[in-house]
């Protein structure tokens, strides 16, 4: 599966990208840092599986204080 995070990051091992790959029955940890208010999709990019319903929208707020920088 590939699994697309809209219009923001992840960031696993060394790598920085917007889509990951799972096979089947597996997991993964990535970190997102969301720089980007808005509402954006998480969808498996399996044809099939996104015409199937595999897929989400999430939100990103901007947090008023909060630094940029992490």
């Amino acid at each position: 599966h590939g699994i697309f995070f809209g219009e923001n990051t992840i960031k696993r091992f060394s790598n920085t990208r917007n889509t990951v790959t799972l096979f089947p029955h597996t997991s993964s940890t990535f970190f997102m840092h969301p720089n980007n208010p808005g509402l954006y999709g998480v969808e498996c990019r399996t044809t099939v599986h996104y015409a199937a319903g595999m897929r989400q929208l999430y939100r990103v707020r901007f947090c008023p204080g909060k630094s940029k920088k992490q």
